[in-house]
């Protein structure tokens, strides 16, 4: 006996249909995170649909971050996703997380990222690149380009460190930021070997930021790319607020 019945008689397709009911059994826990649900045409013959029907909502959810397909094994519930303020995410970042190092390269020219900096073109700037754990799992990948004169010597910091943590207790540079971007991306082969994660092509969303002091000053431009399998973005107001 399902929860829910498919209406043949409504405008909405079938797999539509499918895709609210299926979603509806991931929020209540009916699936499980990292449960395997169930086979194709198990489902097919519970709802009296065909399994390419079944497979188109499968297949919307797995675009959407819901599930994950394994080969060989199945199709699985992906793990509750994670919540990025976008307002006050350098407060957000979770006590259990923690980053890796990918490389440090001081010294280098870019013209692009020195007119987001207003710098001149030939300034030196460093780049940073490291992946974000949370909770032991690969959850961002960030770049961060910063002016060399202001942060000289920065591959001697702990690199685990959130960075706005590094800039503080290590340059006593207190950031803030002037703009948020936010926009949803593909990750390319390498980016998803990075982050590990179980299907391709893999949704992700890539924030952007830029940090000033507090005389105003640009120095660091920084692009983190969260996996849209495991994190979302949401929005706070404060209560009472206009």
């Amino acid at each position: 006996m399902t929860e829910q019945q498919l209406d043949e008689t409504s405008a909405e397709p079938l797999h539509a249909q499918l895709r609210k009911i299926f979603i509806e059994k991931i929020r209540t826990g009916s699936w499980e995170p990292g449960e395997r649900i169930t086979a194709e045409l198990e489902l097919s013959e519970e709802y009296k649909v065909s399994r390419s029907t079944i497979r188109q909502a499968v297949l919307a959810l797995v675009n959407e971050g819901y599930l994950s397909r394994k080969r060989g094994r199945g199709t699985f519930v992906n793990p509750e996703k994670r919540d990025l303020s976008v307002l006050d995410l350098k407060f957000s970042i979770p006590s259990d997380s923690e980053h890796q190092l990918l490389k440090v390269a001081a010294d280098q020219v870019n013209s692009t990222m020195a007119r987001h900096l207003s710098v001149t073109d030939d300034e030196p700037l460093t780049l940073l690149q490291r992946v974000r754990y949370i909770d032991g799992e690969p959850a961002a990948l960030e770049s961060s380009w910063l002016v060399t004169r202001r942060f000289p010597n920065l591959l001697n910091s702990n690199m685990s460190l959130p960075l706005w943590d590094i800039l503080q207790n290590d340059f006593d540079t207190q950031i803030n930021y002037d703009s948020t971007a936010i926009e949803p991306v593909i990750l390319t082969e390498d980016e998803e070997h990075l982050l590990v994660c179980p299907t391709s092509p893999t949704a992700a969303l890539l924030i952007t930021r830029l940090g000033s002091t507090s005389d105003g000053q640009p120095v660091v431009y920084s692009q983190s790319l969260f996996r849209g399998d495991t994190s979302r973005a949401i929005f706070r107001s404060n209560a009472g607020g206009h």
